[in-house]
């Protein structure tokens, strides 16, 4: 027999304890929806092409998911009792409301191959908000069921500033070239080479300070949570260092009295630090390539490169500790991973084109 059947559908004494959850969606649930919008000027100046834009954009109705069974924060003790469904546990349902907000500057300077170089080099500032802090079909889930919009802070991938290049510059020996053109050995050796290099620089991505271990807003959270902010907490750039890359004692647990790192009280609320608000350590990374064109007549021709990520070798580092109650708080002991932003590696190759 199923244990599940109607008209009946649940069995007697099922979620007596309060340990079944449920998902539900909501039945008028629509796509969420995006408006963009941007204005560009252009203008050759000095045989560059510029351009200045400023680009938007705002999406509306992005789905979140409203746990519609959570005790609202207060000073009484948590009670099961005290749920929407006493006889459950979670219920996650899945509406529309949240949404995200995207404001950028953006100036360009590129110049077209002539005389065998080429160049592109951009800045963009950019602030990138939202209160729907997981991407997904699935929606995102606030901290309070009761009050979405304090998870209204920084996206963390996006960096307050970024700047972006790449340079190809055809060395000027060989056959065509301004020096040693007429020269067979010459161009055998010293002609056909390309040097290419691309340059990221950022300033860090955001982060957020937490703990978990303790029910500060009496409605049985536990889990990872983000605690008082009561300073800044983000040191000068001249005083983060691997070992205390931001201020912890700018944020501290909800009903802390002592400064333990524990609640002497329950606060009966949760935090009220924003999400993202300390600045990561920033990026500097450099690529670089050599390449060498050989022809064997009209109809063969080969290519020896030599391409390198992260020519400097520059140490970028990756996301400080974040839990306020570890000993090891704000220390950093990763490296950067995207855009290929750790140790240098390089790679010989060798093509042949018929």
């Amino acid at each position: 027999m199923p244990t599940f059947q109607f008209p009946n559908a649940f069995p007697p004494g099922f979620g007596s304890i309060g340990a079944q959850s449920f998902s539900a969606i909501d039945s008028q649930l629509r796509n969420p929806y995006i408006q963009q919008w941007n204005l560009t000027v252009e203008q050759e100046i000095l045989g560059m092409g510029v351009r200045a834009s400023y680009i938007g954009t705002s999406t509306r109705q992005l789905i979140w998911v409203q746990q519609i069974n959570q005790v609202p924060p207060s000073s009484a003790p948590f009670d099961n009792g005290q749920r929407r469904f006493p006889a459950l546990r979670d219920v996650a349902l899945r509406v529309n409301g949240a949404s995200h907000k995207y404001h950028s500057l953006n100036l360009v300077a590129e110049r077209k191959l002539q005389n065998g170089v080429y160049y592109q080099l951009g800045w963009t500032w950019a602030k990138n908000m939202t209160n729907c802090l997981t991407d997904g079909d699935g929606g995102c889930q606030p901290l309070n069921a009761y009050n979405r919009n304090a998870d209204w802070g920084n996206v963390d991938y996006t960096p307050r500033h970024r700047v972006a290049g790449s340079l190809l510059y055809d060395l000027p020996f060989g056959k065509g070239k301004r020096f040693l053109s007429g020269s067979r050995v010459a161009d055998w050796v010293l002609g056909g080479w390309t040097e290419s290099s691309i340059i990221v620089l950022q300033t860090g991505l955001y982060f957020s300070p937490n703990f978990s271990g303790f029910d500060v807003s009496n409605t049985n959270t536990t889990g990872s949570q983000r605690p008082d902010r009561v300073a800044d907490g983000n040191f000068p750039s001249s005083e983060r260092k691997i070992s205390r890359w931001f201020d912890n004692k700018a944020f501290v647990v909800p009903g802390d009295l002592t400064g333990d790192g524990r609640p002497d009280v329950k606060a009966g609320r949760f935090g009220n630090s924003a999400p993202n608000v300390i600045v990561g350590p920033g990026t500097l990374l450099m690529d670089g390539g050599l390449h060498k064109r050989f022809q064997f007549g009209e109809r063969l021709r080969a290519t020896l490169e030599g391409t390198f990520t992260n020519v400097l070798n520059h140490p970028n580092y990756g996301t400080p500790n974040m839990n306020i109650r570890s000993g090891s708080v704000g220390q950093i002991t990763s490296l950067y991973g995207r855009y290929s932003a750790g140790p240098r590696s390089g790679r010989l190759g060798l093509r042949f084109e018929f």
